[in-house]
């Protein structure tokens, strides 16, 4: 029977695992096999432990974040579950959401129509090299 291993946890842990790679620190695991040590970290850390992606994602890239910033050699799992930060309550963490102001709603549309607008403008760009 396979164990209990969420995909976007698998995704999140691959995800960490290899922008940790571009640090180069000491004794990492050369990048072929970053699949596989994520594979082996997610056994680690679903082992007798319940995730959920509302409540866990962010705390997973917290802890990347934390690791990326603190680490000189190769992190374990156990250090990863260390610098997680504690889980805060749904009902808790709805309370703290703030509806963007006006200001930042207008920042993100035109944030988006600039990227559109970058997209657009490669998508030409390949189409004319061919």
């Amino acid at each position: 029977m396979k164990p209990y291993q969420p995909e976007w946890l698998r995704n999140e842990i691959l995800d960490g695992l290899s922008k940790l790679v571009t640090l180069s620190l000491d004794r990492q695991p050369a990048f072929d096999v970053i699949e596989g040590t994520a594979f082996a970290w997610l056994e680690a850390v679903t082992y007798q432990r319940l995730w959920t992606q509302s409540e866990d994602q962010t705390r997973v890239r917290a802890a990347f974040r934390w690791l990326a910033a603190n680490s000189t050699s190769w992190p374990n799992p156990k250090l990863f579950l260390d610098a997680m930060p504690q889980r805060v309550p749904i009902a808790e963490a709805k309370l703290l959401e703030v509806d963007p102001t006006p200001e930042q709603l207008a920042e993100r549309e035109a944030s988006k129509q600039r990227v559109n607008a970058m997209i657009g403008e490669i998508s030409r760009k390949l189409r004319i090299s061919r």
